[in-house]
């Protein structure tokens, strides 16, 4: 019986992964597809890790942006990584991501991603939000503490806080966005 189970177990996980996989690889194809906000198109490095960084710029203005989080982490994973900014095309320009690149420099290469299509297939649905891939491979996707408790997996993930206070209950955050689709 036991054995039954198993099998019964393995072939449904087996049909429940199937499709995130292929999903996962037709994202990466279609981030390849994008181009900068300068107009240059991406290109994804074999030889070391991406960090796609999902972020709302709006957050940045307000000193609490994916960019400060991304500079509290280890600097070696930073300098070992090729970051890419992602900006969903939600309440924002071409005009407006260029301005904000002139004030913080450091996000770049940024993409404006068209009506959120890298959004959806990596299947978020709030910034900031953070992909890492491998050979063409996704080997992480999730948020701010998922990604510290992934490269520290021995300590307990506890987000770098840029001098904001915890949440009083009823009061958002600003720390994650809800973007509507």
């Amino acid at each position: 019986m036991k054995r039954v189970n198993f099998l019964y177990t393995f072939s449904v996980l087996a049909c429940l992964l199937t499709p995130a996989v292929a999903q996962a690889e037709s994202s990466v194809a279609l981030l390849e597809q994008q181009q900068t906000i300068a107009g240059k198109p991406i290109a994804l490095s074999d030889q070391t890790r991406t960090h796609l960084v999902f972020l709302d710029i709006w957050t940045s203005y307000a000193g609490e942006g994916a960019e400060t989080f991304v500079a509290q982490l280890p600097a070696s994973f930073r300098q070992s990584t090729q970051q890419i900014w992602i900006q969903p095309e939600f309440n924002v320009t071409r005009a407006q991501l260029q301005e904000f690149q002139s004030y913080y420099p450091q996000v770049a290469p940024l993409v404006l991603d068209h009506q959120q299509a890298l959004l959806k297939q990596f299947g978020f649905w709030q910034t900031p939000a953070h992909v890492l891939i491998e050979h063409g491979k996704v080997v992480f996707s999730g948020g701010n503490d998922a990604l510290l408790a992934y490269l520290n997996p021995a300590a307990k993930a506890e987000a770098p806080r840029s001098g904001m206070q915890k949440p009083t209950p009823g009061k958002r955050s600003g720390r994650q966005r809800n973007l509507k689709v």
